[in-house]
């Protein structure tokens, strides 16, 4: 029986394959409860469990009267499960707890002295225990948040939280909206690549030969910042290393093109911190590295080869440009540019297919149609 009304704080715990977790857990909020500044109860909501954390839950809410459950039929996801307690929850104020016990309920002890005058009250994460690697990819993510929307919290990924119940209920949940940011992130930069190819094609047709124009090497350089975040964002070192070989040849084009003098000198600074930085973080752990780009389980050793070869193959034609452009002292895009990218593409458009990567997939379907119309523009030129 669902009796949340007879207290004034009810605490949502987010259960899900955390049997092993579940005894500790569930002593720890028996003795908070009992200490509350209010009249608090537990809710624990089962987010379709395949262990035995449904057993747990029922077997620690029967020893108690202030802790009550929920079971949902199958695992919907954080928001999903959050949605559903919230809506079950009738007592003035809410908040929620992840069931990893990675944070102390006692800490609600910080928020509820604040809620009366607040909505929402939130904590930040100190002293976490994740891994350098998924800090500073929180860090990132807030400070992009932060960028965007300009709300003032330092970390809205704190899984601890109190709201007044009645406007908790009014929030709109979309489930597993963050997963959906690499992809952003990804089709973002194939915008920029798809963009510079757009240019470059219609210059070389208006120019009737294959050209290399300054905005061919800028919107590149965006590409290939943003697409080794996805890759970063995707545990995919084959990416990585693919643009971080490629960013480099970038930024030789843009000095060849002139525009790198006239850049101003924080922005220069900032573009050539780059790649250290990124090798910065390979090394700061190289065992929490190795485990999140080279054993990585949805990755098999086989298929992170052929992505590599792939990449290699493909950065190999920015190498090739890099010597064929420094030797004629100007920025070209040679027929060996374009032959090189066109077998490049075609390796990592099924390395794409195989991972179900519709970011790449797309990306280099149409670049292996600009690399052909090259081809045949420079080969119709050197006829002439």
């Amino acid at each position: 029986m669902n009796r949340t009304a007879d207290f004034g704080f009810t605490i949502i715990v987010l259960v899900y394959n955390e049997a092993e977790n579940m005894p500790a857990l569930a002593r720890r909020l028996a003795d908070y409860v009992q200490r509350s500044s209010q009249k608090a109860c537990v809710l624990f909501v089962d987010d379709g469990s395949t262990d035995a954390s449904f057993e747990a839950i029922r077997t620690a809410c029967g020893l108690r009267d202030d802790f009550f459950y929920l079971k949902l039929d199958r695992n919907g996801g954080l928001s999903a499960a959050l949605k559903a307690g919230i809506d079950a929850t009738r007592s003035e104020y809410v908040g929620y707890i992840d069931a990893d016990l990675q944070t102390s309920p006692d800490d609600f002890e910080l928020l509820l002295p604040r809620i009366a005058d607040h909505e929402l009250v939130t904590c930040v994460r100190t002293d976490r225990k994740d891994s350098w690697f998924k800090n500073v990819q929180s860090k990132i993510a807030n400070s992009f948040r932060r960028a965007m929307t300009h709300d003032g919290a330092t970390d809205t990924g704190c899984p601890l939280k109190v709201l007044r119940a009645d406007c908790a209920a009014r929030i709109p949940f979309f489930n597993g909206t963050h997963r959906f940011l690499p992809a952003m992130v990804g089709f973002s930069a194939q915008a920029m690549f798809s963009a510079r190819i757009a240019v470059q094609w219609l210059m070389s047709e208006k120019a009737r030969k294959v050209v290399s124009p300054t905005a061919f090497w800028v919107l590149s350089l965006c590409g290939s910042l943003l697409l080794c975040v996805y890759g970063w964002m995707r545990s995919d070192f084959s990416i990585v290393f693919g643009q971080s070989v490629s960013y480099n040849v970038y930024l030789w084009n843009l000095n060849a093109k002139g525009l790198w003098q006239r850049t101003a000198p924080p922005v220069r600074l900032a573009l050539m911190a780059v790649p250290p930085v990124v090798a910065l973080c390979a090394v700061r752990d190289v065992s929490a590295f190795a485990d999140e780009f080279f054993r990585n389980a949805d990755i098999p050793t086989w298929l992170l080869a052929w992505g590599m070869a792939g990449q290699t193959l493909f950065t190999l034609r920015f190498v090739y440009q890099l010597v064929y452009s420094r030797r004629r002292h100007e920025s070209t895009l040679p027929q060996g540019f374009w032959l090189i990218s066109l077998a490049g593409s075609a390796v990592i458009a099924a390395y794409a297919i195989v991972r179900c990567d519709a970011v790449l997939i797309v990306g280099q379907s149409f670049g292996m149609v600009a690399y052909v119309r090259n081809l045949s523009i420079g080969a119709a030129t050197a006829k002439t």
